[in-house]
């Protein structure tokens, strides 16, 4: 199983959460020249790559082959990976029909909540985006092009476009509309795990709800 991620978008929570109701194992592999680790079950994944989204400093954000993408969403392993949607990277996924879940979040929330929690290249945690407003217009465009990016592919029968905002209000139907996409039963009463996601957004959310 392949979840494609926006930043802070609640991915690890998903990730997890799916891992333990298929059992499988959960990854997320690092491909970076700066954060570079070895795939513990993709061997052509073990490649050293240049990072191509330097607002988003991630390991994982990087340009993918096709049987990257491919061997990612067949396997009985849960991976969540940070995938840019490149030209390179959106043509595999349409001419490979690689099966994923593609989870995006509104991007100034998800900006917002990026620099409460993520230490950036300087090492400075940011507390407040406002005092940092050229760090956070940099996060939101970045942010922006990602989700925008997703969105223009949700006619493809082979993706399931999934927000955030509908997953953590809705979890149980959220989860089993990705468990009906693979052919699984339902469950009632899922709940999601809390894994480093923000409530940036939240209130508004449940108060809509």
């Amino acid at each position: 199983m392949l979840i494609i991620a926006q930043p802070k978008s609640a991915s690890t929570s998903l990730a997890m959460t799916m891992a333990d109701i298929l059992d499988w194992p959960f990854h997320q592999v690092f491909l970076s020249k700066h954060k570079s680790r070895k795939s513990l079950c993709l061997s052509n994944l073990r490649k050293k790559r240049d990072q191509i989204v330097p607002d988003l400093p991630h390991g994982d954000m990087v340009q993918y082959t096709a049987a990257d993408l491919k061997s990612m969403s067949v396997l009985h392993k849960v991976f969540k990976q940070h995938i840019p949607p490149t030209d390179n990277n959106l043509r595999h996924i349409k001419e490979k029909q690689v099966k994923c879940v593609v989870l995006l979040r509104d991007p100034r929330n998800a900006a917002e909540a990026y620099l409460r929690h993520i230490k950036i290249n300087e090492g400075e945690k940011y507390k407040n985006p406002r005092k940092n407003s050229n760090i956070f217009n940099k996060r939101y465009s970045a942010m922006s092009w990602f989700h925008t990016g997703y969105l223009g592919i949700d006619d493809l029968k082979h993706v399931k476009i999934v927000h955030f905002e509908n997953l953590v209000v809705e979890s149980t139907r959220i989860i089993n509309e990705i468990l009906e996409f693979y052919g699984r039963e339902p469950i009632p009463d899922i709940t999601l795990r809390k894994e480093r996601f923000t409530g940036v957004g939240l209130e508004e959310l449940k108060q809509k709800d």
